[in-house]
């Protein structure tokens, strides 16, 4: 039975080390229908030059081959006559061959909504294509606009709450516009308004876009949420160029857990990362440092564990402690183990005080080598308020479940390097958040990696 109880505790242990890492991005199930824009800038007739151009290039994309960032420039025809141009853009977390079926989808749609208008575009949930008798790449474009709302408005703490989100979509702005010709994309959240949660968004131009004219895209972007989504708590901006999005939920995938890149591709594959968990700090660094911290922190909490396992069971044994005569025992194996165990000498001063000197109601018997004494080493003394299970400390109820949660919170304060009844202030405050309620609201707002102990990852990055 006591192996049982040690083998549970050892993988109780091993529960409570992974599971606040396994934080999930919530199911964005948000979808909207296609928005078709015939822009208003010329016709062609369906003899002319500029159709079979237009033609040709929506029939060619049944035969391209996916492509790793989500982006596709394309022309067709030449200079004796109108040529074609078009891009398709995905959003980050769409897969590749997905991305490429949305973007010849929303072609084939776009020309027959709009059969005779020179330029077009269209935005469906997971991809944007645009095409025109011009060329567009590396030119900026803000028309037309597509804005959805969350239908919810901010009811108190308005500054506030604008302030926070002007300051995420500035830092996501910079880091998307810094992104190399392959991606220009950002992720990331901010801190909490008070009265409402976390803050989450991301950012996107596409990637033919100079610094410059990504930046300038999102700014017009950013200053147009006034006019049409003034104190919502969500929303999405979209424009031929750029888009944005912004809410109080985390919409989006830990870059970690896209769809990777090619090796050795160029261009900014990694501003997401950068940004996002820089900004959870927090979440420390970018995904290399996620990739290397988390590892050598799991494996050596599972150390400690074991450790700690295989000590509880060793001193289980060694719960009474024999007041022998002068001299330990000598000629035995129990020679060496004594003498080289030197947690186990305890001078004379001390077995007094622990056996309150040598008290009769603490004799335990008597054998050939003098008396036995119970010695308590109260755990009350050492970790104070039992790290009690609340269903202990509220009603008295005791089992096996109570020395796990003992031992859950034992490997928290391990982790974070904090005492429980310190919570995470200081030690004269007060009013500080309890240790567990704090570990518990970081897993649930997504930022658990902020509660390690900056000790356990110094140098690592």
């Amino acid at each position: 039975m006591e192996h049982v109880r040690v083998i549970f505790l050892f993988f109780a242990c091993c529960v409570l080390m992974f599971l606040p890492f396994q934080t999930l991005a919530q199911v964005d199930t948000y979808e909207f229908d296609p928005d078709f824009n015939c822009v208003d800038r010329g016709n062609f007739t369906a003899n002319s030059s500029f159709a079979g151009n237009l033609n040709r290039l929506v029939s060619s994309l049944s035969s391209l081959t996916s492509k790793p960032y989500g982006f596709y420039n394309l022309s067709s025809g030449d200079s004796s006559g109108e040529k074609a141009y078009a891009i398709g853009l995905c959003r980050r977390e769409v897969k590749r061959d997905d991305c490429l079926r949305c973007i010849q989808t929303a072609a084939r749609n776009l020309t027959e909504q709009c059969p005779r208008s020179k330029q077009a575009v269209v935005w469906y949930t997971q991809c944007m294509f645009r095409y025109s008798n011009r060329t567009i790449y590396g030119r900026k474009e803000t028309d037309p606009k597509l804005s959805y709302r969350a239908g919810e408005k901010i009811s108190s703490n308005i500054d506030e709450f604008e302030r926070l989100q002007r300051e995420l979509l500035n830092r996501l702005k910079g880091v998307a516009a810094a992104g190399g010709g392959n991606r220009k994309y950002a992720q990331g959240n901010s801190s909490a308004s008070p009265g409402y949660r976390r803050f989450y968004g991301s950012a996107q131009c596409t990637p033919d876009l100079s610094e410059e004219d990504c930046n300038d895209c999102l700014i017009y972007g950013f200053e147009s949420i006034p006019s049409c989504c003034d104190s919502e708590i969500g929303l999405r901006w979209f424009c031929p160029s750029c888009n944005f999005r912004f809410e109080t939920w985390r919409f989006y995938e830990f870059e970690a857990d896209l769809e990777l890149d090619p090796p050795g591709s160029a261009g900014s594959p990694t501003p997401a990362a950068k940004t996002e968990e820089k900004t959870g700090k927090g979440k420390g660094g970018s995904k290399v440092v996620i990739a290397i911290v988390i590892p050598i922190v799991l494996v050596a909490l599972f150390g400690i564990c074991l450790c700690l396992v295989l000590k509880w069971k060793k001193n289980k044994s060694r719960d009474r402690v024999k007041v022998l005569g002068s001299s330990p025992l000598s000629g035995s194996v129990a020679e060496d183990e004594f003498s080289n165990t030197d947690s186990l000498l305890v001078d004379f001063e001390n077995l007094k005080v622990a056996t309150k000197n040598f008290s009769p109601g603490n004799e335990l018997g008597r054998g050939g080598f003098g008396s036995v004494y119970k010695i308590l080493r109260s755990v009350k003394f050492w970790i104070g308020d039992g790290y009690m299970a609340p269903e202990y400390a509220m009603h008295g109820q005791f089992s096996v479940k109570t020395d796990v949660f003992s031992f859950g919170v034992l490997v928290i304060e391990i982790i974070t390097g904090k005492r429980n009844n310190n919570g995470r202030g200081s030690d004269d405050d007060d009013d500080a958040e309890d240790l567990l309620s704090w570990v518990w609201r970081s897993w649930r707002e997504d930022v658990i990696l902020s509660v390690i102990d900056p000790s356990l990852t110094a140098g690592v990055a």
